[in-house]
């Protein structure tokens, strides 16, 4: 993934320096990278470029394939429960993993700063900072944003326009430094090749990432407004007592009665519920009502 200083010829992407960093055996390194910006300047395209090309050089310094440290599986949709999900999947116990959080900064909001939503958020980049891994977070607005996330970013990247014609997106990266009063100071990332004068790295130009993954986002995210869509609809029908049964006639349920183990074994095991769903067939508000039951010993009026 292209990922350069449009004046620097020369200069190693963005993503060698964080994979250097958290690679590193003499410290341990977590990184958090926020990229904000309007709604279709490149955000997801830019995050999944450099999720990809931050595995590949984990790979080339660490061994191993780069997607033994980034695949489709590490992007996160914070919507719904997709932060829970990632918080109890145990993915993040594996070291130097990189994740795409997707659209988080309207999720974790100021206004949520003691939700529960919020507190799985914190406890994600508390793990991250254990294991090293890198979080790569989107959001609108890092104003908007939890004061915990501004915090702890390291790298705050800034869209500015993409290309539609070349498929390219221009930003700007910078250092993240925080005082000790809370304020924030942003420095531009630095390279001096051999020989030469230090240089400023003003612009970043940012590529695609691959066909396969960009296919497979574009089905997640469809899939992931479907779920939103149906889970509307459930609320919209229970509202008008047109779905929940009453709780005489819970323990009779055919969903819960037919697929509690399977779908609890599945839940034991970390399988998102996302895939509970898929293979299953059932909707997402009767995967959740097995769940509960599982978790309630088997008892079923829940």
């Amino acid at each position: 993934m292209p990922l350069h200083d449009t004046v620097c010829p020369g200069c190693p992407p963005l993503s060698y320096f964080i994979a250097k960093e958290i690679c590193n055996p003499h410290a341990s390194t977590d990184k958090i990278i926020s990229i904000d910006g309007k709604k279709g300047s490149g955000k997801s395209t830019l995050s999944l470029a450099l999720a990809e090309s931050i595995s590949e050089n984990i790979a080339r310094l660490k061994g191993g394939k780069p997607e033994d440290y980034f695949t489709i599986d590490n992007v996160v949709s914070i919507q719904g429960d997709g932060a829970l999900e990632l918080l109890s999947s145990g993915k993040l116990q594996r070291m130097n993993q990189v994740f795409v959080l997707d659209d988080a900064g309207t999720m974790w909001s100021n206004r949520r700063s003691m939700s529960f939503l919020n507190q799985a958020l914190n406890e994600i980049s508390t793990i991250s900072r254990v294991y090293e891994c890198c979080l790569i977070v989107n959001m609108v607005s890092r104003g908007t944003t939890d004061l915990v996330l501004r915090n702890l970013t390291d790298v705050s990247i800034r869209m500015y326009s993409k290309n539609t014609q070349t498929k390219t997106a221009l930003s700007k990266a910078y250092i993240v430094e925080h005082r000790a009063d809370g304020s924030e100071i942003l420095k531009y990332l630095t390279w001096k090749p051999q020989g030469g004068e230090k240089r400023r790295l003003k612009w970043m130009l940012s590529g695609l990432p691959t066909p396969a993954l960009n296919k497979a986002y574009k089905e997640l995210r469809r899939k992931s407004t479907d779920e939103h869509i149906q889970a509307a609809r459930e609320k919209l029908q229970e509202m008008r007592g047109e779905k929940e049964p009453d709780k005489k006639t819970k323990t009779a349920n055919p969903n819960i009665e037919k697929f509690k183990d399977t779908v609890g074994k599945m839940y034991d095991d970390h399988v998102r519920t996302t895939d509970i769903v898929l293979k299953t067939g059932l909707s997402r508000y009767w995967v959740e009502k097995c769940i509960a039951a599982h978790l309630n010993g088997g008892n079923d009026d829940v």
